[in-house]
């Protein structure tokens, strides 16, 4: 039997290789040969049905950077499906440049948002691959960098046809050798041409400001204040173009991970050049999770980045986006965020000076510190009397008065070791014996001895009688009935 049971789930498929949702991201290469901006995302079917990607994004942890949009440059209609068992793969214009391929070698080529860092950080950032609902599909998050010419790669659970593991642990994920050539895209474009029937001219309407969907974020998540949270609770967007205004028309937060809710942003609000604007518990109409929650900005129906999820705040902590990375720290709402769990400094407290040296003192730039003024000609000032000064510190101390310790009491006697006082033992007679001799006072001790050996034999004797009393009783009956017939 267990030989059947052990042949048999040899044909299972491996539970984490199942999934709801088949598309996962098979490889992240976040920089190259040439630098932080050539980059290579590839993404894997792993089922044989069909997937229609259209409308689908790729987003790192702060927002978009691609989207496979449904018309082209001439204005026809474009769908894309991966087909079963497919890869499609996403590549920067650097990383098709530089190993000389054209942007059909890959199924949608991009331009990095950052001219420095690319859209993705190497040493630490996450892909996200986001469906036309705006829901997560898979994603890959790391918090090291691989070593110099690697990137992260998904853990195949078998070939022909390819099948990946679909789960995030660290066991799912090894670092690899750079895709230096991409695999083949297996996503059919089926391009549909628009109406060539003129369309009359709607009237203008007035050119409202359109903001700048990928440049807003969520840059803090504030949800376990001390105490009553009303009021206290928020969540904070930043606007981190520091040229333009843009308004924040259409733009929608789901709270919530399963059972998500949901808040507009009232029309005509603008967020300035790098300006801040958090939004509370208060304007939501309800409390955010004390425990586990997440956040994510959407513009309608449409993604704008990943859900921001938390778990286990503190009191008084807050779930904030520090130079790149999110982490729980004090809360700043309105302004840029600390690094450190700590209270931000009031304004009195940055300017107060520190408390003034005295007369004979001065400030030591370096640390900061008030020290003793030196005389004229170079020297310290003088001890004072009863002191003298360290050679080795500089310093004054006190001079120790050596003195002869005050006598012990009658009855005692000094350690030579320790210098302390201590009672002088007499020694009893016993000690003055000579070894190996008997005296008298050794010679009275041996009765002890026999009588503590009599009484515990005694008391052996005592317990068996009585432990037998019985037995012994019948023994004596039977005995004297014996001499009784005789």
């Amino acid at each position: 039997m267990g030989f059947i049971v052990l042949a048999g789930s040899a044909c299972v498929t491996p539970t984490h290789a199942s999934s709801a949702q088949p598309l996962v991201i098979t490889y992240v290469q976040a920089a190259g040969q040439s630098g932080a901006k050539e980059e290579l995302i590839v993404v894997y079917n792993n089922g044989p049905m069909p997937v229609e990607i259209t409308n689908w994004c790729l987003a790192n942890k702060t927002a978009t950077f691609l989207c496979l949009v449904t018309a082209d440059e001439d204005g026809n209609a474009v769908r894309y499906v991966v087909s079963g068992y497919s890869y499609a793969t996403f590549a920067s214009r650097e990383y098709l440049a530089l190993h000389g391929l054209t942007d059909a070698a890959v199924t949608s080529p991009y331009d990095v948002k950052s001219q420095s860092s690319g859209s993705i950080v190497n040493s630490a950032d996450m892909v996200s691959l986001i469906d036309a609902q705006g829901e997560v599909v898979s994603s890959r998050s790391w918090s090291t960098a691989p070593a110099t010419g690697k990137g992260w790669a998904r853990l195949m659970l078998m070939s022909s046809p390819d099948v990946y593991a679909v789960g995030n642990d660290t066991s799912d994920w090894t670092a690899t050798s750079w895709l230096l050539t991409p695999p083949l895209s297996g996503v059919e474009r089926f391009i549909e041409p628009h109406n060539e029937t003129p369309e009359i001219p709607e009237e203008p309407t007035p050119e409202q400001p359109t903001p700048n969907l990928p440049l807003i974020i969520i840059t803090e998540i504030f949800p376990n204040a001390t105490g009553a949270d009303v009021g206290k609770e928020f969540i904070e967007l930043y606007n981190p173009d520091t040229l333009a205004a843009y308004s924040l028309d259409g733009l929608r937060l789901r709270i919530g991970l399963e059972s998500a809710k949901w808040y507009d942003f009232p029309t005509g609000v603008v967020l300035g050049p790098g300006e801040y604007r958090i939004v509370t518990d208060v304007e939501f109409g309800f409390a955010l999770s004390n425990t586990a929650s997440g956040v994510q900005l959407f513009y309608g129906e449409t993604p704008l980045g990943a859900r921001i999820e938390y778990s286990a705040p503190k009191d008084d902590a807050a779930w904030a986006m520090v130079d790149g990375a999110w982490q729980y720290t004090a809360p700043t709402p309105g302004s840029s965020n600390l690094a450190v769990l700590e209270a931000p400094k009031s304004a009195d407290a940055e300017t107060n000076t520190p408390k003034p040296c005295a007369a004979n003192q001065f400030r030591n730039p370096e640390t900061g510190r008030c020290k003793l003024l030196s005389s004229s000609d170079g020297t310290p000032t003088p001890c004072k009397e009863g002191q003298a000064r360290n050679p080795e510190t500089n310093r004054c101390r006190t001079i120790a008065i050596a003195s002869s310790p005050a006598p012990c009491k009658e009855g005692q006697e000094r350690n030579l070791e320790t210098n302390r006082c201590r009672n002088i033992v007499k020694m009893s007679s016993v000690g003055y014996d000579v070894k190996g001799v008997h005296t008298k006072a050794s010679a009275q001790l041996s009765w002890y001895y026999w009588a503590a050996i009599i009484a515990v034999v005694g008391l052996i004797i005592g317990y068996a009688v009585w432990e037998w009393r019985q037995e012994l009783m019948g023994v004596w009956k039977k005995v004297c009935g014996s001499f009784a017939k005789k």
